[in-house]
């Protein structure tokens, strides 16, 4: 079919759009058997003609470059009807401006809307991406029976039939004829007022995109159509009855420049204008709504954020004001909305002014109780003739109730070992609610004063931890729900802040509650405290404490209490250092002989006497120390070892006529005659081993090493 007004001739079959889509797929085809395309960045067209716009450049198999493109013809859009093909270094001549000719239906077979549709094509899908650029170049030639070449590429370089076959679908369904319609306006006189117009497309679908002249009083606005197919605008309120113009420009048929090697089809525009009065207000009617500003679960100490909405101003200004009302009970089983809110007080209230329609931001009210709360306020139009006041009475519909729910959050005494640290979350008044908490830990900072880290501490910035997985509160009686929740092991000391993230669901409605870092109930100290024991002898005596000290490091400080308690075990004749005894909290048959108890002020060595040793038995002597902040924060002194570990000496008694006394005793009594033969043996043996202890000063391990104290009696 020839080109008309002698353009070149093309072979080929002409399809219409809907066959246009059968052409795309089996074009994809054909890509697919001769090995596809590839993008060239050289895109050379436009040095002389129709310069090269946007889209992509294709190479085939067989060495030609294929320009799917869109291309500036005198400033204006065009795609070719027909493929503009480079080969080697050789590149065919661009598109150039000619003589123009309007299509009409009949042109290369093609209806009236299948015109429109190309000129839809053209003037939007020409202006989108490089692939909508392509995929529109493609449908474009081929609806004028070319473009064999340009289906070739289709499925490359970000195109497919799919995205050719949408944007077909779009221009049937959003192409002209268009028709619009304007809505009447008013306003005050010299104010701004808002107009506005809706544009359908010939399928009687509202249209977006689509370019809206507004104008009144010599003054003009454009502005592009929403999803709705709606543009809307402000003029300036006329001083006596007129009207304001709506005036659309889109594409509606295709003009044709005859050009080689193809031609090139433009988008025809073709004006519709609307009409709508304009008229000047003197005397407006304003409305006031005010709403609670969503339906998200408001937990007692919460707050609301009111929503208003000034309207139907026609431009005029003025002062309002909202109001809050309650709190009202709600008897058992009703719900806020059945509750009358004449007479209830106002728990929060602001002003606001107003230039025209708005919806003016007046904040979030305070805190508030349990209950139920309704919505009020008024508007005073300021600069009318008369005043026009306004009121928005409380509607029960959009009441909204507080929840009494009380969430709160405890990290216990503030103080922990390293390890694993936990947060205790406390729902209160919680009938009916589901509460799930996640856990994040920041940190650690250094500490304060005495370990201080509830104070003087910045956490804005601070780096997480860890985080724990989302624990879901438990029922603790009729309207409790706790749970504790923990998160993965710290192994530094310092200060940090456990913060809980929780959602609370109650009666449909749903609230996230976060607790800040470095507030009341989130800061932990964690410690790392050691404790170290040191006998001052090796061997003791029955009746006598051991002494010694206790080295007590890594509590920042912090007070504390050492408890020093005993083990003991029948002496081995390898002596008491052989012996393995238990730590201070391991349950045996050697258990602790009382206790004794030295205080603590923050590290140091503190002297220590042990509890009595009342056997001749051997002993060792065991520590605890438990932080006075919180005694769950403790630790043991290794098992009794070598250091600490002693011999209670025992008390050697003489016979019957022999009285054994403490060192203190008197002097003898008598001669040594009295005992016969045995006393005397025992006596001087005894004085031997007494005397030979003392010159070498050695100590001996000895079950039945001890003092021993004689003195003679009368008989």
């Amino acid at each position: 079919m020839d080109v008309p007004n002698g353009g070149p001739r093309t072979r080929g079959t002409r399809v219409g759009l809907p066959g246009v889509l059968l052409a795309v797929l089996l074009g994809t085809v054909l890509v697919s058997l001769a090995g596809g395309g590839r993008a060239v960045a050289d895109t050379p067209w436009g040095t002389t003609g129709a310069q090269y716009r946007t889209g992509i450049v294709c190479a085939l198999p067989d060495g030609r470059r294929v320009a799917l493109a869109s291309w500036d013809v005198d400033g204006t859009t065009a795609s070719s009807t027909d493929d503009v093909v480079a080969k080697g270094s050789s590149y065919g001549p661009a598109p150039r401006s000619g003589r123009a000719t309007d299509a009409t239906p009949g042109t290369r077979g093609l209806s009236g809307s299948d015109l429109a549709a190309l000129a839809y094509l053209i003037g939007h899908g020409g202006a989108g991406t490089a692939a909508q650029v392509a995929e529109t170049s493609a449908l474009v030639a081929q609806s004028f029976g070319g473009g064999a070449a340009q289906r070739a590429c289709l499925g490359r370089q970000g195109t497919s039939a799919t995205g050719a076959a949408a944007l077909a679908t779009a221009a049937r369904r959003y192409a002209g004829p268009y028709t619009v319609q304007a809505s009447p306006a008013g306003a005050k006189p010299g104010a701004l007022a808002p107009v506005s117009a809706v544009v359908r497309s010939a399928a009687g679908v509202p249209t977006p995109g689509i370019t809206v002249t507004f104008a009144a009083a010599g003054l003009s606005t454009n502005v592009v159509t929403g999803v709705d197919g709606r543009a809307s605008a402000r003029l300036t309120g006329p001083s006596s009855p007129s009207a304001y113009t709506v005036t659309v420009a889109e594409p509606v048929g295709v003009r044709l420049i005859a050009s080689r090697p193809a031609a090139v089809a433009l988008a025809a525009p073709k004006q519709v204008v609307a009409r709508a009065a304009f008229t000047p207000v003197l005397h407006p009617t304003p409305h006031l709504g005010v709403t609670g500003g969503g339906k998200a679960l408001v937990l007692a100490g919460g707050s609301l954020t009111p929503t208003v909405t000034v309207s139907d101003t026609d431009g005029y200004s003025g002062t309002g004001s909202v109001s809050v009302l309650g709190p009202v009970a709600a008897p058992s089983g009703s719900t806020c909305s059945s509750v009358s809110y004449v007479g209830a007080p106002a728990a929060w209230s602001h002003s606001f002014t107003f230039a025209g329609d708005a919806d003016p931001a007046v904040g979030a009210t305070g805190p508030l109780k349990a209950g139920c709360y309704a919505f009020a306020g008024s508007l005073t139009v300021t600069d009318s003739s008369p005043v026009v006041t306004v009121k928005a009475a409380p509607d029960p519909a959009s009441a909204v109730g507080v929840s009494p729910l009380q969430l709160t959050q405890s990290v216990g005494s503030g103080l922990a070992r390293t390890g694993t640290l936990t947060a205790t979350v406390t729902a209160t008044q919680a009938a009916g609610a589901t509460v799930t908490s996640t856990l994040t830990t920041y940190g650690p900072l250094p500490a304060g004063a005495g370990g201080r880290c509830d104070t003087g501490r910045t956490w804005t910035g601070a780096k997480v931890v860890a985080r724990s997985g989302p624990v879901t509160l438990v029922q603790q009686g009729t309207d409790r729900l706790a749970a504790v929740v923990r998160t993965p092991s710290v192994s530094t000391v310092g200060c940090y802040a456990l913060t809980t993230r929780s959602t609370v669901t109650q009666d449909g409605r749903s609230a996230v509650v976060t607790v800040a870092a470095g507030g009341q109930g989130t800061t932990v100290m964690v410690i790392s405290p050691s404790l170290g024991v040191t006998n001052s002898a090796y061997d003791g005596r029955q009746g006598v404490p051991m002494t010694g000290t206790v080295d007590v490091a890594g509590t920042y400080g912090l007070a504390g209490r050492v408890t020093i308690g005993l083990v003991s075990a029948p002496a081995p004749s390898t002596g008491c250092h052989s012996l393995l005894f238990p730590a201070a909290s391991t349950t045996s048959s050697a258990a602790p002989s009382g206790s004794t108890v030295v205080t603590t002020a923050g590290d140091g060595t503190y002297r220590f006497r042990s509890p009595v040793p009342k056997q001749n038995r051997c002993y060792g002597v065991t520590a605890t120390l438990a932080m006075a902040q919180d005694a769950a924060v403790r630790v043991e002194a290794p098992a009794p070892g070598p250091t600490t570990t002693f011999l209670a000496g025992a008390v050697v008694r003489a016979p019957a006529d022999i009285e054994v006394r403490t060192a203190a005793a008197t002097r003898p009594t008598r001669s040594l005659a009295v005992f016969g033969a045995t006393g005397a043996v025992v006596l001087a043996v005894a004085l031997v081993l007494m005397i030979g202890a003392a010159v070498s000063g050695e100590h001996r391990p000895d079950p039945l090493a001890g003092e021993l104290l004689v003195t003679i009696v009368d008989t």
